[in-house]
């Protein structure tokens, strides 16, 4: 009884401790101190599941004699001469102590200089995924990625002024534009890495069954930033392959800084026919176990923009729209496993990506993908139902603000949701970072 309440104790301080972490890393917080006076290495490291999860005092006796020597505390992990591997819980731990922001004003960091020891996770999808989600902000400018896809908004936060937002496009546009230097340095190894773990990210929440990988406690913003560095790197390279088409000043001109409200009293219209994934019929307001594909109003104006004639950066995600789920997902698949073997070509081959419609397109679906995957967990299990082109065709219609709070899900999902609504609606030109 002793040892359980002193167990108790231990594991709520390292819950505070990892929440700590998730709050400054996947909700991009200022990065500031941590309000735990140890540092992370410091830690206990907590027992065994095995022990913490014992039903009889003689199971209990047994756990711990198995796991007699399992390191005091997180510091002692990398030296430890017990080979074991460590539980969901104590992984989730040695994540959060390794990957961290606390009071580094850097825009992206550089890997961790620390002994690897991710061979000492447990093999689960979601530790597997956190992982990776992890090593991924390590690699990507977090704040200014959501601020430029946000188009001023940081989540549910404003960016101050239009200088700090031209600061955030010029991190992004610094950070992608490494992708075609020549020069093999830190800076173009970090964003062909960042893009690389993305796609392993996204591949792995297509691949995992929903029922494994369940979208919580962080996972989902994980999918979110994939999502995002895949994005940033299709519009880098649209802008590069349409460069000789378009008028000098175009980009500078077509991207201004937004001021109004994130926060929406009112759904947006949908189609005449929506189209829902579940095996019940569609309640007049779309519930988790639905999904509902609609045109969102123009981002930053009270009314449509009139219709833009046609480029080739729309044509390439035409085909997509009106498609089937499982359609949808195939090319999302094919897309991913063809982009890892593009990444391999980076710098050899002219001009890169070697088709740029057909790396819209993919992209197009994969965002699409992500987007059905958040709100409501359709995954690999979803139900083959025809997908409008007006949910997230990267063609028409415009988006809602981040933090709209219309779907129900929450103030963070929601805002992530409208601004998956809002880069379908613009579309791949105009973001001002290429």
């Amino acid at each position: 009884m002793q040892w359980l309440e002193l167990s108790t104790q231990q594991r709520l301080l390292l819950c505070c401790y990892i929440l700590e972490c998730q709050q400054a890393t996947l909700l991009a917080r200022v990065p500031q101190r941590s309000a735990i006076p140890t540092v992370g290495f410091d830690l206990p490291l907590p027992s065994h599941a095995e022990s913490w999860e014992a039903t009889t005092a003689h199971d209990w006796a047994v756990a711990i004699q198995q796991h007699a020597h399992t390191p005091t505390f997180v510091y002692e992990v990398p030296s430890s001469m017990a080979m074991q591997v460590y539980d969901t819980f104590q992984s989730s731990l040695l994540i959060a102590t390794h990957y961290n922001y606390f009071s580094n004003p850097a825009p992206y960091l550089s890997p961790a200089p620390f002994p690897a020891i991710d061979h000492l996770f447990d093999g689960s999808p979601i530790t597997r995924h956190h992982l990776l989600t992890a090593k991924l902000l390590q690699l990507i400018p977090v704040r200014a990625l959501l601020a430029v896809s946000g188009e001023s908004w940081i989540l549910s936060e404003k960016v101050p002024s239009a200088q700090a937002f031209a600061g955030h496009r010029s991190t992004v546009r610094n950070w992608v534009s490494a992708l075609w230097t020549s020069a093999p340095d830190h800076s173009s190894n970090t964003i062909k890495e960042a893009l690389k773990l993305a796609i392993e990210i996204a591949q792995h929440a297509m691949t995992v069954p929903t029922c494994a990988l369940r979208l919580e406690i962080g996972a989902d913003m994980g999918l979110y930033f994939a999502a995002l560095t895949i994005w940033a790197a299709t519009v880098a390279a649209n802008s590069r392959l349409a460069a000789p088409q378009q008028p000098a000043g175009t980009s500078s001109q077509s991207h201004r800084y937004q001021t109004h409200s994130p926060l929406p009293t009112t759904r947006t219209s949908f189609p005449s026919t929506p189209t829902h994934f579940s095996t019940t019929t569609p309640s007049a307001s779309p519930t988790p176990g639905s999904l509902s594909i609609h045109a969102p109003p123009h981002y930053g104006s009270a009314s449509p923009a009139p219709p833009a004639s046609p480029s080739p950066s729309h044509a390439a995600t035409a085909h997509a729209q009106g498609m089937q789920y499982s359609e949808m997902a195939m090319l999302a698949v094919s897309f991913l496993s063809n982009a890892l073997c593009e990444l391999e070509l980076l710098g050899v081959v002219q001009p890169w990506p070697r088709d740029g419609a057909a790396w819209q397109q993919g992209c197009g679906a994969l965002m699409r993908w992500v987007k059905m995957r958040l709100r409501n967990g359709v995954g690999a299990e979803g139900r083959d139902s025809v997908v409008s082109g007006t949910g997230l065709s990267m063609t028409s219609g415009g988006p809602t603000s981040a933090g709209c709070g219309v779907d129900g899900f929450g103030e963070l999902l929601d805002g992530v949701l409208g601004v998956l609504e809002k880069m379908g609606g613009k579309g791949w030109e105009g973001w001002g970072f290429c």
